[in-house]
């Protein structure tokens, strides 16, 4: 069907390099991409939209977030958000692994040292061979 003889064909155990597949992906063809996957809000905080509804739901159990599968934003960045914000909280400690400089998750704890809450990050700054 394809016109291909046995000598076109290199079998090789295991899979290539495909990272040059990413100049195909560039292209603007939009019928052959995949819809951008959007992560859903995780039931046990959706019905719940106030400010302090994190803490609200954490303390009726515990709960499990599946990500991507699950909103980051909705859950986990949330979270943060809240903490920094609410008076009762003193003290963050937190590990960040593969963060941006403009992450909500930065910002929020840049935001509650400066409301002076302790504020403990422990940042991965270098990054593997296969990352930027």
């Amino acid at each position: 069907e394809l016109d291909v003889h046995p000598g076109d064909v290199i079998e090789v155990p295991g899979l290539l390099d495909l990272s040059s597949l990413w100049q195909i992906y560039g292209l603007d063809r939009p019928a052959l991409k995949d819809r951008t996957f959007v992560p859903a809000t995780h039931p046990a905080f959706a019905e719940r939209e106030t400010p302090k509804s994190i803490f609200a739901t954490l303390r009726e159990g515990d709960v499990l977030v599946h990500h991507p599968y699950y909103s980051f934003s909705t859950s986990v960045q949330r979270f943060i958000e809240q903490a920094a914000a609410d008076p009762n909280v003193l003290t963050i400690k937190q590990t960040l692994y593969r963060t941006s400089g403009d992450s909500p998750i930065v910002r929020a704890l840049i935001d509650a040292a400066e409301a002076g809450k302790q504020v403990v990050a422990l940042v991965e700054i270098k990054a593997r061979f296969d990352e930027q």
